[in-house]
């Protein structure tokens, strides 16, 4: 499963109770830090809608092997197929050509 950041409150008040930043930490976890402060509230993704679209995939009857969740998700995996597919035109004659003759 490949899923999108959610809207949780992960980065909302359980990051609250922990404000005072340490300066020894400012290189490490202070980074992260900051990019929570920018990221919260912004993700995409809906958790209640994740968990639905689990429930659907495995309870159906082609549960998918691998389940996108998030348009974000959807256009990575698309973008490596592409680009795998892309790249198997390119050598397929070289790919081709190391089997035996007949």
């Amino acid at each position: 499963m490949l899923r999108t950041p959610s809207r949780t409150d992960f980065a909302g008040r359980s990051l609250q109770e922990s404000r005072v930043a340490i300066a020894d930490y400012d290189d490490t976890a202070g980074l992260r830090r900051k990019r929570n402060d920018t990221t919260h509230g912004c993700r995409p993704g809906d958790p209640a809608r994740a968990a639905q679209a689990i429930i659907t995939a495995v309870d159906s009857a082609d549960t998918p092997f691998r389940l996108l969740l998030g348009s974000d998700a959807v256009k990575v995996v698309g973008d490596e197929l592409q680009a795998q597919i892309e790249e198997l035109q390119a050598w397929k004659e070289t790919s081709l050509s190391t089997d035996v003759p007949e």
